[in-house]
């Protein structure tokens, strides 16, 4: 999660250093898949106090796996699916 001009410059950075060929052009077709669920300050009205206090990552994650965007078996760091947590 993170606003559009921190996600267009730290990706192409991450992915340059992972080795990665990814270019600015290649968003493009991630926000046609991705849906947007938030604008947090300073792109838009709301704080991350907001996010917390409307079921933050989880409330995020579960508007992912029910649009079919996250698989719910997939394992979290915490070795439990996504869908259990």
């Amino acid at each position: 999660m993170a606003g559009s001009t921190n996600t267009a410059l730290h990706i192409p950075a991450i992915a340059y250093y992972a080795e990665v060929d990814i270019t600015l052009k290649d968003f493009g077709a991630f926000t046609e898949k991705v849906p947007h669920l938030t604008s947090l300050v300073p792109a838009g009205p709301h704080h991350v106090s907001d996010l917390y206090y409307a079921g933050g990552i989880p409330a995020i994650m579960a508007e992912l796996i029910r649009a079919h965007l996250v698989d719910p078996r997939a394992m979290t760091v915490y070795a439990k699916p996504w869908g259990k947590c």
